[in-house]
């Protein structure tokens, strides 16, 4: 049941209609976990148990540690991160244990994705040790813990909202607005928008050109990586943006997710705009004690948890060399900017540089290292990977009107400039990031809008062999 599905509608329409007829603020609530729990169960019935059982624990573990004594609450503590991270890592080690033959009998394909095993296991992790760190006390209800685990908008790939955030909003009645329904609406055609037109109709261009990169012309094999970056951000964002308008229907209001990464004046400032749940949740949870456990290391302290933080971002997503040199990359970028940043101030001061145009050279290089970064991201195969690059740094002439894809090539420009409009009018005219009520002007000018964006969809959409990049992590 992909989110860019029709059954995936006709779920989310069925539980959003029969949720708002229910009388009662609990029993909302008690539905809203059973059909999250039915979504899950519709990948794996016996993976759903599992969620629930591993759930329970930690739920019984945080009461003890609330409930203990300080010299005892760590009892408590390790077990419990230990049985979430332990299950994170054999999940990630899996597709390269189905390669050797005694580990054969396992089928990781069949449930990878419905698994959404990282984001649900992150939330266990946080609400450990925030209780264990005794930043709010324990929720008293488990069934409204096992919606904030299970919750089926974010299960798959986010965003990874903090439990206090969430168990505050349904411990209060939720009363229906119309906002949230306005909000919501736009959310998910727009998700819809920039994964089915957008990000597939860029991947049509791209995959062929990344898996064979010796058959076409240089220009589409130098263009190939700025599709990309493209095509990655559409698509995730996407998704995220069907998952916060799916839970805005139901009055829950989730964390954002991406704040223009692309108009990052530094990589520190890119990854406070990309995955911003993910990013911050590593700060918060890995960076910030990682740092000062590393504190009486004086300079290389902080640069070596940079290092560590950022190879974490990359061995995340997979145990490849590929994701490897990606968080790698990452990690040098970070501690660069960080150690250069007040050099870099002094000369721009020295030679009263104009601060905007500042900004503008400072995202230009941001977004050429995010680029050449995500290289390492698309192509996993060595082999492909060593032959990509050998392509870019000894061009050669191509000529084979049969592999130009003109008409793909032509339909990855249109589209990234329809994007590129579509992005401005909606900041301008449609901000879904404010509460405020909308008046009716504003109503028909959404519906003009967001339908002119459905036809869009029934045109132009890919609607075949089309998954979400993330689904995978």
């Amino acid at each position: 049941m992909d989110f860019n599905s029709l059954k995936y509608l006709g779920f989310l329409s069925g539980v959003l209609g029969i949720y708002h007829l229910i009388p009662g603020h609990k029993i909302k609530n008690y539905f809203l976990l059973l059909a999250s729990l039915f979504f899950y169960s519709f990948f794996n019935f016996y993976l759903t148990l599992y969620m629930l059982v591993i759930s329970v624990l930690v739920y019984y573990l945080a009461r003890k540690i609330e409930a203990s004594e300080e010299n005892q609450k760590k009892l408590f503590l390790y077990p419990g991160l230990l049985l979430t991270i332990s299950w994170i890592f054999f999940f990630k080690s899996l597709p390269n244990l189905v390669g050797i033959p005694e580990f054969s009998f396992l089928k990781v394909e069949s449930f990878l994705y419905p698994l959404g095993i990282s984001y649900y296991s992150f939330k266990l992790i946080s609400y450990l040790l925030d209780v264990f760190w005794e930043k709010y006390e324990t929720e008293k209800d488990i069934f409204y813990f096992l919606l904030y685990i299970a919750f089926f908008p974010q299960l798959p790939s986010g965003p990874i909202q903090r439990p206090d955030d969430f168990l505050e909003q349904i411990n209060q009645k939720i009363p229906f607005k119309k906002i949230h329904l306005y909000i919501g609406i736009q959310l998910i055609v727009y998700g819809f928008f920039k994964k089915l037109v957008v990000a597939d109709r860029i991947g049509m261009y791209i995959n062929p050109i990344f898996s064979s990169p010796d058959q076409y012309p240089d220009t589409m094999v130098w263009s190939a990586p700025y599709f990309y970056i493209f095509q990655l951000y559409c698509d995730f964002s996407g998704f995220t943006d069907i998952s916060i308008g799916s839970a805005r229907l139901f009055g829950i209001i989730s964390p954002e997710n991406f704040d223009k990464p692309y108009l990052a004046t530094n990589i520190p400032d890119y990854w406070r705009r990309w995955h911003i749940s993910f990013s911050s949740w590593l700060r918060d949870y890995l960076f910030m004690p990682l740092r000062m456990s590393l504190r009486n290391f004086e300079r290389i302290g902080t640069p070596l948890s940079l290092m560590i933080n950022m190879i974490a971002v990359g061995l995340w997503h997979g145990f490849t060399i590929s994701y490897f040199l990606y968080g790698f990359i990452q990690g040098v970028y970070m501690s660069f900017s960080t150690y250069t940043l007040e050099f870099r101030d002094s000369i721009y001061e020295k030679l009263h540089f104009n601060e905007n145009l500042r900004n503008w050279i400072a995202r230009f290089f941001t977004f050429q290292i995010s680029v050449f970064s995500l290289i390492f991201f698309k192509v996993q195969n060595q082999n492909q990977l060593k032959g990509f690059f050998d392509r870019l740094l000894h061009p050669r002439i191509v000529i084979n009107d049969e592999l130009l894809l003109p008409f793909y090539q032509k339909s990855a420009f249109l589209i990234l400039f329809l994007f590129v409009v579509v992005e401005l009018v909606r900041d301008q005219y449609f901000d879904t990031k404010t509460d405020l009520e909308y008046t009716n002007k504003k109503v028909y000018s959404m519906i003009f809008f967001y339908s002119f964006l459905f036809i869009v969809i029934l045109f132009s959409g890919v609607f075949y062999g089309s998954t979400f990049i993330y689904n995978q992590f």
